[in-house]
């Protein structure tokens, strides 16, 4: 009796443009959300401490409304590039085996979140 093997065979080549650039969408991504976390960091009114008390530190009473801006304007950005890469990621998803970038969904969801919780907390900055 003769056997059949199942062979799978792959026939792709290389990945093309659209594949490769799905990686960088979610490097971009990274960066610019540490990006975001430090200026928000930056932008966040001073806590009076022991240090600032002893040494008499002038401390900053609001939030810095330029800084509030940038950070809103940077996710925007991070939207708007991980929706361009599943966008891209949908495009190429053909097989089974393909799969969506994880790190792009989330964030797409917490940039999403961010601008929400922004726009509902600090309407008083706009």
């Amino acid at each position: 009796m003769a056997q059949k093997k199942d062979i799978k065979l792959d026939l792709r080549a290389e990945p093309d443009v659209i594949t490769k650039s799905i990686g960088k969408f979610s490097l971009i991504c990274w960066i610019l959300t540490l990006v975001a976390i430090v200026i928000a960091c930056l932008a966040m009114p001073a806590v009076r401490n022991f240090l600032s008390t002893s040494f008499s530190l002038n401390l900053k009473p609001a939030w810095s409304k330029i800084l509030y801006h940038i950070d809103f304007y940077i996710l925007t950005v991070i939207f708007v590039i991980s929706g361009l890469g599943l966008f891209l990621n949908s495009i190429r998803h053909r097989r089974r085996t393909d799969k969506y970038d994880p790190s792009l969904v989330y964030f797409l969801i917490l940039s999403a979140l961010c601008m929400i919780g922004y726009l509902i907390f600090f309407q008083k900055i706009l």
